[in-house]
């Protein structure tokens, strides 16, 4: 058999998990890319300065498989500001916008600076690739 990292419901255990260690400690989740130091902030930076110009305010960007959203917050400090995440877990999707709301707050990482972000809900049922 194949992997249980690629069946949905290794995830939705995974992310119902983190969701209750959010809720009860306000631990944000795993950082899956973070096992070298600055790997998701490099990532956004060489998004931002080789695909975008440095044009990030009006470039679109989406997530897929935003799992906690934590790359989003590292978008969004690179200048994106018209970021989407996304994902097929609804927990992942759900400790995403607490982890980006809790982000935003005038003490947060992103800081007050960015508090004209919005954060949106948008359902898709299908997605082919």
């Amino acid at each position: 058999g194949g992997s249980v990292l690629g069946t949905k419901s290794h995830w939705e255990e995974v992310y119902e998990k983190e969701l209750t260690n959010f809720r009860e400690l306000g631990d944000p989740g795993e950082a899956w890319f973070e096992n070298e130091i600055g790997c998701m902030q490099r990532v956004s930076v060489w998004i931002a300065q080789q695909l975008c110009d440095g044009q990030c305010d009006t470039a679109h960007i989406l997530d897929v498989g935003t799992g906690n959203g934590l790359m989003l917050q590292h978008l969004a400090l690179a200048g994106f500001r018209k970021i989407t995440g996304t994902d097929y877990i609804h927990d992942a999707v759900t400790l995403a916008r607490g982890n980006f709301k809790a982000a935003l707050a005038p003490d947060g990482d992103l800081g007050s600076e960015l508090s004209a972000l919005e954060l949106q809900q948008l359902e898709i049922n299908i997605v082919q690739d």
